[in-house]
């Protein structure tokens, strides 16, 4: 009588399978991936990556013009709950005030009342601000406002700012 021997023990058996379903997880999530590019473009399939991989996502990197007395949001939409850098430089123009808050909070912020922002993530009269902390996945908005009159002072102010989020 001959033995038989049993698949589900056999290494390299099991190991051609998982190699197999591998493979076919890897085809699946790039076809997905190569979809949400085709239909919604680079940047959607860029935060679908983003959010399934967890890799750090640059948010925000740009040179924005604020004139005086006035004051910005800029939106930040978080894909996953992760650790959020925020840097602000004014490269021209006047000392600001920056808070970071939820979109609720943005019609206070708009009609000069009172609002609730991140403690952390504020400074105010500064031209140098790098902040980071943990924050949940949502929308949030990164706030900067010019108290400045513009007549003693800078009409306008040029601010960069950078915003990362990382696992």
């Amino acid at each position: 009588m001959t033995e038989k021997k049993t698949v589900f023990f056999d290494p390299k058996s099991n190991l051609k399978s998982l190699l197999r379903i591998v493979a076919l997880i890897a085809i699946v999530v790039f076809a997905v991936w190569l979809f949400i590019r085709f239909a919604a473009g680079p940047k959607a399939a860029h935060n679908f990556a983003s959010n399934v991989l967890k890799k750090p996502v640059e948010l925000k990197n740009s040179i924005e013009n604020l004139p005086a007395t006035s004051m910005k949001g800029f939106a930040l939409s978080l894909p996953y709950t992760g650790t959020l850098t925020v840097e602000a430089t004014v490269t021209k123009g006047n000392e600001v005030n920056v808070y970071l808050v939820q979109p609720d909070q943005m019609d206070n912020v708009k009609n000069n009342k009172k609002f609730t922002y991140f403690e952390g993530f504020d400074a105010q009269k500064t031209k140098s601000y790098r902040r980071s902390g943990r924050l949940n996945q949502g929308n949030y908005y990164f706030v900067v406002i010019d108290t400045s009159l513009g007549i003693l002072s800078a009409s306008a102010t040029d601010i960069k700012i950078n915003a990362k989020l990382e696992p």
